[in-house]
């Protein structure tokens, strides 16, 4: 008989039946916490690399390595990076980030950089770069409102973080567009994404 954990996987895995064989969408919340019967854990796909997400109130408990291999043997990833979130981001100093942060895959081999699909727009994922790997899955359906109304308006995208969803305005046809955040790395970031679309950028546009 299963045990729990993965009784409550396959269950999860179940939910999202339509996404894993999808052409459109390679980037969703494969475990999403309390929803899936896993409260401190949280999972994301983004092509062939898994990013699991332990919450844990800063404490760095050893994640569960299994349910992680099961779930990376499912969808053929090449590696798991393993992110413990903190109480509170904004105010960890960079060695205590980078200690949540670890380089190096929980399971699997190095990936550095991966792409994200989702409608027809790609996106670069660091899987290693700290706490964002580079998409909000969250805020696919604000990306769809703005490519369904984004044509030749100006745009202004504030906390922008890697501008996926001014990518997604481009990709309407937005008229002007501004991405605003805190970031310069994640500005730079944004930028590529732009480019990778084939959109001409100007630096005073991030």
């Amino acid at each position: 008989m299963p045990s729990a954990p993965f009784t409550k996987l396959d269950a999860a895995w179940q939910r999202r039946a339509p996404l894993h064989t999808s052409t459109k969408i390679n980037a969703y919340r494969l475990i999403n916490r309390s929803g899936d019967g896993f409260p401190d854990l949280a999972v994301e796909r983004y092509g062939d690399v898994l990013v699991a997400h332990a919450y844990r109130q800063g404490a760095k408990v050893p994640p569960p390595r299994a349910v992680l291999q099961a779930l990376a043997d499912r969808v053929g990833a090449q590696a798991v990076y393993i992110k413990y979130r903190p109480r509170q981001g904004n105010v960890l100093d960079e060695g205590t980030r980078r200690s949540f942060t670890p380089i190096d895959p929980l399971i699997g081999r190095t990936v550095e950089r991966a792409e994200a699909l989702e409608n027809g727009a790609r996106f670069i994922i660091r899987p290693a770069d700290g706490l964002n790997p580079g998409l909000f899955l969250d805020m696919r359906e604000m990306r769809e409102f703005a490519r369904a109304n984004a044509a030749g308006q100006t745009v202004l995208n504030c906390f922008s973080s890697t501008c996926a969803l001014g990518v997604a305005a481009l990709q309407r046809g937005a008229a002007r567009l501004l991405n605003v955040d805190i970031s310069r790395h994640y500005l730079d970031r944004g930028r590529a994404n732009a480019e990778l679309h084939g959109f001409a950028t100007v630096p005073t546009d991030f």
